[in-house]
């Protein structure tokens, strides 16, 4: 307590915020005196913290309250009122006795006729708080509103002050949300703060199928944050998902939970399970993009230099989606291995030296003790290899494929920007020798495969 005290006024907003909150809980110690010249701090939430903490602590809380609701600064009265608003919740007697939502009203009847740009966000802002901290449920619809202010600073105060309802009237609207390059990182930090919540209420919207993958893109970065048991659950189906950079980063989200929640369980069977389908994805790929390597194109197309660079964009893609493969293979055994222990190992094996690559490949071989070990570390060795060299191949019990099987394979794989690339490359062929594939993807689950695929059977039928 002394040493908060002390370091009172001493440091940044940001502490002295810190502080008073932690004071707020010595119910026997007040520094009436201390803290009530910060109700005048520039600062909003120094001016807030200090207004709790009084509010709490005078003899004459209905009296203190009242002196600072009438004061001449607005900035003042701003805190008084988001205070009032907050401690309401403790005591029920204190908003019907100031007509608190009477006073909120005034507030945003106020609004409209001021024209200082400054005031006006500040007390847009201030009544903002007033109802999301006194939970004011008539009024949530302005909060609504104020979400959707072209004023970017308003904008973000409310996605912020609507998740402290903790309220599901916010939910579907924030989520909406996530797309927006400017909001979503902050919409993200509001969503996590439902928590479990959140969940229960994401899960929903992708079981109805009413959410798009786009958004589904940002719920990893979300949950990652959500220290529970639910959220492995819900990630862990979600690296199920056909969306390649939903896997991505649901796997990373596993791992943040990881090294962030020690008292998390994780399924070891789910472990094994992802790691054997990252497997089998890697040597698909690496089986198709060995057919499109050693089986130059030989079919005609109306532009050449289209179609080769077609071919040639397909396997700088495949090549990328193995690296990406063998991140999520680590990332996989990081969740049942010591993470320190996989991170060296990711590392070595990722070096240009390759006494490195190799140290860490025997490395690999002492610790990890997966099911298909063998199978991993032949993986692991394969990516040392600029070129796919018989041994490789051999090794790992791939026949290379015909062109046109490795294109069934890629087509097979939930992967959308492989199949579009698939698409495009094939539907540079001037002759119908890949018209069954083609037609075979308009029946895709898939909205953009289904789309794409019909636009080429259509114009390949045209001619």
């Amino acid at each position: 307590y002394k040493g908060l005290k002390m370091l009172l006024g001493e440091s940044s907003s940001r502490v002295d915020v810190e502080i008073m909150k932690n004071l707020y809980y010595y119910e026997n110690s007040t520094i009436f005196t201390e803290i009530e010249p910060f109700i005048h701090h520039e600062n909003e939430d120094v001016r807030i913290a200090a207004f709790e903490y009084l509010v709490r602590f005078d003899k004459d809380q209905e009296g203190f309250i009242q002196k600072y609701l009438n004061q001449p600064n607005y900035k003042v009265r701003g805190a008084a009122l988001v205070s009032l608003a907050t401690e309401s919740r403790k005591n029920f007697a204190l908003a019907p006795k100031f007509k608190l939502i009477r006073q909120i009203q005034h507030n945003l009847d106020l609004l409209p006729s001021i024209t200082d740009a400054e005031e006006y966000e500040f007390r847009k802002i201030t009544t903002i708080k007033a109802i999301s901290r006194g939970r004011i449920e008539s009024l949530y619809s302005e909060i609504l509103d104020s979400i959707k202010n072209k004023n970017e600073n308003i904008s973000k105060h409310a996605i912020l002050e609507s998740s402290k309802t903790l309220d599901h009237y916010f939910i579907v609207p924030l989520f909406q949300l996530l797309n927006d390059t400017h909001l979503n990182s902050i919409v993200e930090k509001a969503l996590a703060h439902y928590g479990e919540e959140f969940i229960y209420e994401v899960e929903k919207l992708i079981r109805t199928s009413w959410v798009e993958a786009e958004l589904i893109r940002h719920v990893p970065s979300i949950v990652k944050h959500i220290g529970s048991n639910k959220s492995v659950d819900l990630l862990f189906n979600l690296v199920d998902e056909d969306d390649f950079v939903i896997r991505q980063e649901a796997i990373r989200g596993l791992n943040h939970l990881k090294n962030n929640f020690a008292y998390l369980k994780f399924n070891n069977e789910l472990i094994e399970l992802g790691i054997a389908r990252e497997a089998k994805l890697y040597l698909d790929v690496l089986c198709a993009m060995s057919g499109l390597m050693r089986n130059k194109r030989k079919w005609i197309s109306n532009d050449e230099h289209e179609a080769e660079e077609a071919r040639l964009g397909l396997i700088h893609i495949l090549q990328k989606r193995l690296e990406r493969n063998l991140e999520r293979i680590f990332r996989f055994l990081g969740l049942n291995h010591s993470n320190s222990d996989i991170y060296n190992i990711y590392k070595g094996i990722k070096s240009n030296s390759s006494d490195v690559r190799y140290n860490a490949l025997e490395f690999m071989d002492n610790i990890i003790n997966s099911g298909i070990k063998n199978n991993l570390i032949l993986i692991v060795e394969s990516s040392f290899q600029d070129e796919l060299c018989s041994d490789i191949l051999d090794n790992l019990k791939i026949d290379i494929p015909s062109e046109y099987s490795s294109y069934q394979i890629l087509l097979s794989i939930n992967d959308t920007r492989i199949k579009l690339a698939v698409l495009y490359l094939i539907s540079q062929c001037s002759t119908s020798e890949f018209h069954e594939l083609i037609n075979q993807q308009r029946s895709s689950e898939d909205l953009k495969i289904r789309d794409f695929a019909e636009g080429i059977y259509l114009k390949q039928f045209e001619n």
